[in-house]
């Protein structure tokens, strides 16, 4: 029986794309609080 690990991609792969969505999202809350501040002026 295959593991959970064995489905996946590559290591590297995995955490690289990790990090984008992390950053994607970072950006993302940061925008719509900046968004939120502007509107409240």
């Amino acid at each position: 029986m295959a593991t959970a690990r064995a489905l996946h991609a590559p290591e590297a792969g995995v955490y690289r794309d990790r990090y984008i969505i992390a950053i994607a999202v970072t950006l993302a809350s940061v925008l719509e609080l900046l968004d939120t501040s502007i509107v409240r002026l």
